[in-house]
């Protein structure tokens, strides 16, 4: 019992909360870059007309992924609202943007796994509304065949979160297991 309330200790010494705060914050916070608030602002439009966010903008590439890169922020504050933000868009991208996305969640998950694991469970409407899509995501990106539906998404994608962390702290490693119960 110790042991856990040692580990609980570090934990929360060394991992920063990652809960969402209103989205009237993140809009109104100097840090958050504009192309940032152009897209929340646009997602109603994108949704309604798919068309306006491939061909309403012949630079959706480079402005979609200027806004997708912000996952990396150093940035405690603005951090859960990028990776909201990128959930969004995972929603609504294809092709040559659905690979950055599946890019950009591989390389996050696997140099932050606390940050990644620390958003999912302080976010649980995220978890349950993306867990399956990153899931596939990354079941793509390591070449295996899986669905969004299919339970072998969930076991790929704990199978290589398991190598990924291989080497992390014993907090991140806590943080994977409350996470992928």
């Amino acid at each position: 019992m110790k042991i856990y309330f040692v580990l609980f200790l570090f934990f929360a010494t060394t991992a920063s909360a990652q809960q969402l705060k209103s989205i009237s914050f993140y809009l109104a916070h100097p840090n958050v870059s504009k192309a940032a608030k152009k897209f929340y602002k646009n997602i109603p439009l994108y949704r309604k007309n798919p068309g306006k966010y491939y061909f309403g903008n012949p630079n959706i590439e480079s402005f979609v992924g200027e806004v997708m890169d912000s996952i990396f922020t150093a940035n405690n504050d603005t951090r859960p609202f990028y990776l909201y933000l990128h959930n969004i868009n995972g929603d609504m991208a294809d092709g040559a943007l659905l690979l950055t996305v599946m890019y950009d969640r591989f390389n996050f998950i696997s140099s932050y796994p606390a940050r990644f694991f620390q958003y999912m469970i302080d976010n649980p409407q995220e978890k349950d509304k993306y867990f399956k899509k990153w899931s596939a995501s990354l079941g793509d990106y390591f070449n295996q065949t899986c669905t969004e539906d299919a339970n072998i998404c969930s076991e790929a994608f704990k199978n290589k979160v398991a190598e990924l962390i291989r080497n992390e702290t014993d907090s991140v490693k806590l943080l994977a297991e409350k996470f992928l119960k």
